[in-house]
């Protein structure tokens, strides 16, 4: 049988209310502050270093291309198939598509990933 012991709940009440009341009392450090300050400042600045992180991961679904032509004329060698060849041409043919819809976005989503910084306190507007 599981028995439940209500007063070890009880005692750890008290506990919890102290820790919380001491908690407050606390005086908060100048680098605590800073640090949850620069927090929005970080999610633009990652969501800027990903957007240009795209464009190298174009460059090289590119590549697939003449990789999956290579498959396809060598499928009948064993551990190539030529299901991978077609999957690896058909990448690679919408891949320079990808490359200038990123570089043309990256402009745009760098001035908004700036604005958002300066919105959320990270730089300096005058």
């Amino acid at each position: 049988m599981n028995h439940t012991r209500p007063w070890g709940v009880l005692t750890l009440l008290p506990v919890l209310f102290l820790m919380a009341h001491a908690r407050a009392a606390v005086p908060v450090a100048p680098q605590a502050v800073a640090m949850i300050a620069a927090t929005p400042a970080v999610k633009e600045t990652t969501g800027l270093a990903k957007d240009v992180a795209a464009i190298p991961l174009d460059v090289i679904d590119v590549l697939r291309l003449p990789l999956g032509l290579v498959q396809v004329v060598a499928c009948p060698l064993p551990e190539i198939s030529a299901a991978d060849g077609v999957r690896n041409i058909g990448k690679g043919l919408v891949a320079p598509f990808f490359l200038v819809f990123d570089i043309l976005k990256l402009p745009y989503e760098t001035v908004n990933h700036v604005g958002g910084l300066a919105d959320a306190g990270g730089l300096p507007v005058k």
